[in-house]
C-alpha cells in the first residue's frame, strides 16, 4: 500500500479516470486496500492539487498537509483491506 500510495502520489487521476484504472487494476489482482490508497492518494497529492495548495498555504502548512494526508491513505488502505 505505501508503494501504491508513492507511486500515485504525482500522477493527475480526477474522478472519472481512476475508476476506469482501478477496475483495470483489481481484475489483475491488486489488494482492494491498495486501490483504496491508490485512489486517496491520487486524489490528494496529485501534481495540479499540490500545486494548488501550494500556491494557498506557506510551506509549513504544504509540508504538514502531505505528511497528514500520504501516511492518511496508507492507513486508510490498510484499514480498508482488514475489513474487505
Amino acid at each position: 500500500m505505501l508503494l501504491e500510495a508513492l507511486v500515485d502520489a504525482p500522477a493527475y487521476l480526477n474522478g472519472y479516470a481512476v475508476v476506469p484504472l482501478v477496475d483495470a487494476l483489481l481484475e489483475q489482482g491488486m489488494a482492494e486496500g491498495a486501490a483504496m490508497s491508490f485512489v486517496i492518494a491520487g486524489g490528494v497529492s496529485s501534481i495540479p492539487a499540490a500545486l494548488a495548495v501550494w500556491a494557498l498555504v506557506k510551506p509549513r502548512v504544504f509540508a504538514a498537509y502531505l505528511g497528514i494526508a500520504l501516511p492518511g491513505a496508507v492507513l486508510a488502505g490498510f484499514a480498508w483491506g482488514t475489513i474487505a
